[in-house]
């Protein structure tokens, strides 16, 4: 079944996300209110962000590839920036994590993986992009009537 996906309004949304949690870090929040929610977050970021990459990553057809691409490049680049914050934060405060440091170590690795590769193909897709702009000769001598 062919689903539309409103990926600029999803990206979006979790470019937010990931802001207001990244913002939540520099307050002094309660950890018994506020620790699972961050630790959630983290958790369904990081999901959505693997979702969306493997939705996207084969649309290079799409004419809004490359805007996406670059959305999604640019929160991958913040949540890993998210996670740094959170280790910080949570090495700095002694905090008691509900999850493995591993988890938060795997999801670094994992996310730092796909932001590489989703430069690559914003890359390949500027030079595709670039290779399809080129006008050849005839072309040119067609237009400048010649």
């Amino acid at each position: 079944m062919l689903k539309n996906t409103a990926f600029h309004d999803n990206l979006y949304q979790l470019a937010k996300i990931i802001s207001i949690t990244t913002e939540g870090l520099s307050l002094e929040l309660s950890e018994n209110m506020f620790l699972d929610k961050m630790v959630g977050d983290i958790s369904f970021i990081s999901d959505t962000l693997q979702s969306l990459f493997a939705e996207v990553q084969n649309l290079s057809h799409l004419p809004e590839y490359l805007p996406i691409m670059q959305s999604l490049y640019s929160c991958e680049t913040d949540y890993l920036l998210l996670l740094k914050a959170f280790a910080a934060k949570t090495i700095e405060k002694e905090i008691t994590l509900p999850v493995q440091g591993s988890d938060l170590s795997a999801y670094y690795k994992t996310h730092s993986d796909t932001k590489d590769r989703i430069e690559k193909r914003i890359q390949e897709s500027d030079k595709n992009l670039d290779a399809y702009q080129i006008v050849s000769q005839n072309e040119l001598s067609q237009l400048l009537c010649i």
